[in-house]
């Protein structure tokens, strides 16, 4: 009879460790390693809530009673003003991620301190098996044979001289175009003929101015034979 396959819930549902030597052994492992050995603060956090939690005392894990055992604070410190504790939970917190995402460390138990609290989860870790590299390597395209001596047989194209005629004599155009739209929109002023009254004076006119032209001609010719006289 086949078995009936199993639930989603099922199949994450982490495998949790209850064996005090086994964590113990990982809590070493993680306190060499130099993201706690490089501290002082945060491999004593680590230390102090994992033998708690393996000695039965869970829940007195809180935030006071950890600045007052592994940080040395008063017992009426103000929390609130020297949040100490909860920044070395987060940083521990992060240190312990960093360390499992390493690829090296598949298949080692694992210490864990969820977000909000300050009692450590232990469980076994899951082996990872190394996924190929499914992305293949792009390939060198290579024209076939006899193509690149087509190719560096065809004559190098020449720059594009006939565009740049087009392009001037269009601007040419334009320009001419412009012009006699110009003229057209303001034509030379006409001639206005002459009225009655300029008809009726333009003899006297003349004559007068006809006299006038023969007065300086005259003088000018009296002045000449004078002066020539003297």
């Amino acid at each position: 009879m086949p078995l009936a396959p199993k639930s989603m819930q099922e199949v994450e549902q982490p495998s949790f460790v209850s064996d005090p030597s086994a964590i113990r052994e990982q809590l070493d492992r993680l306190l060499i390693h130099p993201l706690f050995a490089n501290s002082k603060r945060y491999p004593a956090f680590l230390a102090y809530t994992v033998e708690q939690t393996l000695l039965g005392n869970a829940t007195d894990l809180k935030e006071r009673s950890i600045g007052v055992e592994v940080f040395g604070r008063a017992p009426t410190y103000d929390a609130n003003a020297d949040p100490i504790v909860r920044i070395t939970a987060g940083e521990v917190r992060k240190r312990l991620g960093l360390y499992y995402y390493d690829s090296s460390h598949n298949g080692e138990l694992v210490i864990e301190l969820p977000t909000g609290s300050y009692v450590p989860v232990f469980r076994q870790g899951e082996v990872l098996p190394d996924l190929p590299d499914l992305v293949p390597e792009p390939e060198m395209y290579q024209p076939p044979p006899g193509l690149e001596f087509v190719a560096s047989a065809l004559p190098a194209p020449k720059p594009p001289r006939i565009r740049w005629l087009l392009v001037s004599g269009i601007v040419a155009l334009a320009c001419a175009a412009g012009i006699s739209i110009g003229l057209r929109i303001h034509p030379a002023p006409a001639v206005e003929p002459p009225s009655n009254i300029d008809r009726f004076w333009e003899p006297f006119l003349s004559s007068a101015h006809w006299e006038r032209s023969s007065g300086r001609s005259s003088s000018s010719t009296t002045a000449s034979t004078a002066s020539i006289s003297a």
